[in-house]
């Protein structure tokens, strides 16, 4: 392949190595790129990226560190819409996910946002409700996992009281006020 192909679409030699595209892939791009109205290479890029996120499985390490130092043609680095779509795909591990929290080159509220979310739907789903979890989601500020949390056994009257006085929204505040008039 010429790199003129490449680089009509910002691709580096990374995006093949990793086998997030292929030469086949970025031939396809680049003529409906030439067709089409769509100028930005970013989209194109972001196009492959999800495909193969969808086929990927399981991240290795390897991969993962690999993918976290792709630079487009330009220099540009991993795009947040990528990190937070490697996230949201569930094929990291626990230690994947808190290496991107705990590097500050990935720091972004939207990142460290979806992040803690599904880690807390991970601890939430493998875990009974503790007060070591429950401080957890507090840290969070996640109104989607504070919601997630009525779904579960063992809500005792303190974590109602926190979420009456601290919920997010008006929605769980009143779902703990009404779940703690119940009892």
């Amino acid at each position: 392949m010429k790199t003129i192909d490449m680089e009509i679409l910002g691709y580096s030699s990374e995006w093949i190595e990793t086998g997030i595209v292929t030469e086949e892939e970025i031939r396809i791009q680049n003529e409906e790129f030439i067709l089409s109205d769509d100028k930005n290479q970013e989209h194109y890029r972001y196009q492959a990226f999800t495909r193969f996120l969808q086929r990927t499985d399981l991240m290795s390490d390897s991969l993962f560190k690999q993918i976290c130092g792709i630079k487009d043609s330009l220099g540009g680095t991993l795009q947040t819409n990528r990190i937070i779509g490697m996230v949201c795909s569930k094929i990291l591990t626990d230690d994947q996910l808190n290496f991107l929290l705990d590097s500050p080159e990935y720091y972004d509220t939207d990142i460290k946002k979806y992040t803690l979310r599904e880690l807390g739907f991970r601890k939430l789903k493998n875990q009974p409700l503790t007060d070591e979890l429950f401080t957890f989601l507090q840290t969070t500020d996640d109104q989607v996992l504070q919601e997630k949390v009525f779904e579960m056994n063992g809500l005792t009257r303190d974590y109602l009281i926190w979420f009456v006085e601290h919920g997010l929204t008006k929605k769980i505040r009143n779902i703990a006020k009404s779940m703690l008039n119940r009892r």
